[in-house]
């Protein structure tokens, strides 16, 4: 499988970024009562795959060691989805396992306001909403209050079931290089409402979001990258919402989730990488049936030690 590529990347950060995917991945398992705290089930399944067994032997001591240190730093929290840090390079035969650091604290109310829904009840309703979102958000670069208030009026919407009426979707891909812009914006107060309300629309419209699940990935890809953290932080978050808002799947995603994956900056594809290898593991495997020769791309590149 592509993962398991994945583990033999000539970049440190590739392979560590892959070992702690298939970490997490076991840490969700075992919450939900589906794998053994030694990784049977999901190691049986990657040799299926045909994983080596250099790589079967080390993820089943990094699962064993990650738990355990969890299990005793954090005794009452266990392991949370998209917490898991498993620190690969250290993690292996012959190697210790680092306790794996604790979920961080989560925003304060000060920092991510609660949203009330905002319903309409009509297409027109809609429409002008969405209209004088658009006006606000073009109207002045200066004033970034008034930007982040009409990001907040699509997030509220999405909330007050928008998804319903089709010019919600329409609206929103009419605005898309608007909205494209604001996620990679110099303001972080800016962008982190761009790429949360890009999730909430995701959240909110489910397998419908398709249509619109391939606008926003180029912006929010640049920004995983960013040196400051709230910045790659709030798109890394945007597009963990993308992936698992549907089980199955974004066709018009998938490709340009390939396509990243071979981002030559080592940061970039791994994390590329890891938002793929999350999608394999969660869409319906016919999501991908397009994306065939893309795959086989990707492969031998990473064959080749690309």
């Amino acid at each position: 499988s592509v993962l398991q590529r994945l583990l033999d990347d000539q970049h440190h950060m590739v392979r560590a970024k892959a070992v702690e995917a298939l970490v997490a991945m076991h840490a969700i398992m075992v919450q939900e009562g589906t794998d053994s705290a030694g990784g049977d089930g999901l190691l049986e399944q990657l040799k299926d795959n045909g994983a080596r067994a250099g790589h079967l032997n080390e993820l089943r001591q990094c699962f064993g060691s990650v738990l355990e240190a969890n299990k005793e730093n954090a005794p009452s929290s266990g392991v949370a989805e998209g917490k898991v840090r498993s620190q690969a390079g250290r993690c292996g035969p012959g190697r210790a396992a680092a306790p794996v650091a604790p979920p961080a604290a989560a925003p304060s109310a000060a920092e991510v306001p609660a949203l009330d829904p905002h319903r309409v009840y009509t297409e027109a309703e809609m429409g002008r909403e969405l209209e004088g979102v658009v006006a606000d958000l073009t109207k002045s670069v200066d004033d970034w209050q008034l930007r982040v208030a009409a990001l907040q009026r699509i997030h509220a919407l999405a909330l007050g079931g928008g998804e319903q009426f089709d010019g919600f979707g329409k609206g929103l891909k009419g605005m898309h290089e608007v909205i494209g812009a604001h996620i990679v914006d110099l303001r972080s107060q800016v962008a982190k409402e761009a790429c949360r309300t890009v999730g909430a629309v995701a959240h909110a419209m489910g397998d419908g979001f398709n249509s619109l699940s391939d606008l926003w990935i180029p912006q929010l890809f640049k920004q995983t990258g960013n040196a400051v953290v709230v910045f790659s932080a709030a798109a890394d978050e945007a597009l963990v919402s993308i992936v698992g808002a549907t089980g199955r799947g974004y066709g018009k995603m998938a490709p340009l989730l390939i396509k990243n994956a071979s981002a030559k900056v080592p940061l970039h594809r791994a994390k590329a990488l890891k938002m793929l290898s999350r999608a394999l593991d969660m869409w319906e495997g016919a999501v991908f049936d397009r994306a065939t020769e893309a795959i086989e791309t990707l492969l031998k590149s990473k064959l080749k030690g690309g």
